[in-house]
């Protein structure tokens, strides 16, 4: 459980493990008329002024950074689930449900920021292709 909070605290709440750039926060609160990416020089934090001024497409490093981070805690919050669900012990049964609390409030932030992102409940295979949550073969 250790190593879901420290992936969350690192990637979500974090930048490799504290900096003033988060972009999981920036992302969501940085479009706005209501906030000023301010810098040293015109230019300075390009990636933040185009969330800023509302120029902005997939390819800003902020957006990038803040959809990957999402996907990293998940893959931690994911180890808990998958190597300690079958355990019947009640320690073992809290840490996979604070995981599963963990991974739903990814897999919200998520949706919010991106639609239909790909669900990923479980640590994936290296050839793993999952696809956005609107093809999936299961119909809503």
């Amino acid at each position: 459980m250790v190593s879901a909070y420290t992936g969350f605290i690192w990637n979500v709440c974090g930048y490799e493990g504290g900096s003033i750039y988060v972009p999981t926060y920036q992302a969501s609160v940085q479009c706005g008329d209501d906030l000023y990416a301010a810098g040293e020089y015109l230019g300075y934090n390009e990636q933040i002024y185009s969330l800023n001024e509302f120029r902005f497409d997939a390819g800003n490093s902020t957006i990038e950074n803040a959809y990957q981070n999402y996907y990293y805690a998940l893959y931690y919050a994911n180890l808990v689930v998958d190597h300690f669900a079958d355990k019947t012990s009640t320690i073992a049964k809290r840490c996979v449900a604070e995981a599963k609390v963990l991974r739903a409030y990814m897999h919200m932030m998520l949706a919010l920021g991106w639609n239909n992102p790909p669900k990923v409940d479980h640590v994936l295979d290296g050839d793993a292709m999952p696809e956005n949550c609107d093809h999936d073969e299961f119909p809503r």
